[in-house]
């Protein structure tokens, strides 16, 4: 629905270069929540930026409100880390790559898309 929303409205905004975007990864449990997050610091309320690896890297390429350069402050992005392997190990999911992989990647993609990602803990 966010998306849905978030692309009938994009048009509006300019998308947005060299700006600041914090996370608070306390309120972060998943990579679901991740984008949640991702979507509301970059687009305010109910926005969009993405809802898987491929998606977010759709967005980077521009029309969802951002394109490289911007800084992702990530603050505690350890609570994620832990919370999705513990729910990943219960869950005993059959991918292919680890929560750590998945992690990776996410990180490989915004780097890609000239996006630094600065990390910090309360």
């Amino acid at each position: 629905m966010t998306r849905i929303y978030s692309a009938s409205n994009h048009f509006a905004r300019p998308d947005k270069r060299g700006e600041v975007y914090t996370l608070e990864g306390k309120y972060i449990s998943d990579f679901t929540t991740f984008f949640i997050a991702l979507g509301e610091a970059i687009n305010g309320p109910g926005g969009y930026f993405g809802f898987s690896l491929d998606s977010i890297s759709d967005c980077l390429c521009g029309g969802f409100g951002a394109v490289g350069p911007f800084t992702i402050n990530w603050k505690n992005a350890h609570y994620l880390l832990e919370r999705f392997e513990e729910e990943w190990d219960q869950e005993k999911r059959c991918y292919e790559f680890s929560s750590q992989q998945y992690f990776m990647d996410l990180l490989t993609i915004l780097v890609s898309g000239d996006v630094t990602v600065n990390f910090s803990s309360n």
